[in-house]
């Protein structure tokens, strides 16, 4: 049976959600979901598929985040909610971790050693690296880095020309826009 789509596709900006689950037990892998007159694909997986790093007050651990240029270790949860993202920073759409498509990561500005607040000294070039739930670790180089409006929901994009991506999310410190950081697995 499916557990769901593994990433809820939720518009982050405008608050507003859009959930799809299948428990017709089907087997399809992906789904097109309409949002803002286009469609994102998000994978379905299995549940027995999901291998879990660890348990943090009582949210899952899907992947561990590392960025040695600000000093950042921190726990990717595999809910994406309010209270999930008080504890460390959450996986929102795409991928399971470390596979092919844009792996969206999204976490609160604050200062805390498990949170985004040092985003903004990262530069082009910066490797990153991402431990899945099957140990593996790979990097990503950072290839851009911008600011959009809470509305752009374009940095969702899934098409990645079958390359691994990850993509951080956080806000600015006055919190009117939000910062993001591209990258790209190294090859």
């Amino acid at each position: 049976m499916l557990f769901a789509i593994y990433a809820i596709v939720r518009n982050f900006y405008l608050e507003s959600r859009i959930e799809m689950r299948d428990h017709s037990g089907s087997g399809a892998r992906r789904v097109s979901v309409p949002h803002n007159n286009e469609n994102i694909i998000a994978n379905v997986i299995e549940e027995r598929e999901l291998k879990f790093i660890n348990f943090i007050q009582g949210y899952n651990v899907i992947a561990i985040l590392e960025i040695p240029r600000i000093n950042l270790t921190t726990n990717v949860l595999e809910e994406y909610s309010e209270s999930a993202l008080n504890v460390s920073v959450t996986a929102f759409v795409g991928p399971k971790p470390n596979e092919i498509g844009n792996f969206v990561i999204t976490g609160h500005n604050h200062q805390s050693t498990s949170m985004f607040g040092r985003l903004n000294r990262l530069e082009i070039g910066d490797s990153i690296y991402l431990t899945d739930g099957h140990f593996k670790k790979v990097e990503y180089v950072i290839y851009d880095i911008f600011r959009v409006w809470p509305y752009n929901d374009s940095v969702l994009c899934q098409n990645t020309n079958g390359r691994r991506e990850i993509t951080l999310i956080t806000c600015t410190s006055d919190s009117r826009r939000r910062i993001i950081i591209k990258a790209r697995e190294t090859k």
